[in-house]
């Protein structure tokens, strides 16, 4: 089975959905960038430098 990295601050899978609209711990990067509630908004309403300073906040950007 592959390996499956979890959030620590609520133990769920780590995912994109998980990075971009549930977690909490994330909650301020979020209204920072003013992402949308869903994929869809986010990806429909965002502009992409947003998102990747995002993903560069929550130090995700050198792991993918």
């Amino acid at each position: 089975m592959p390996y499956m990295p979890y959030c620590v601050s609520l133990y769920y899978v780590i995912t994109v959905n998980h990075i971009l609209i549930d977690c909490p711990q994330f909650n301020h990067l979020r209204e920072k960038y003013h992402f949308g509630s869903t994929l869809k908004d986010l990806f429909n309403n965002t502009r992409v430098n947003d998102l990747i300073a995002l993903i560069k906040d929550t130090y995700f950007y050198t792991r993918i």
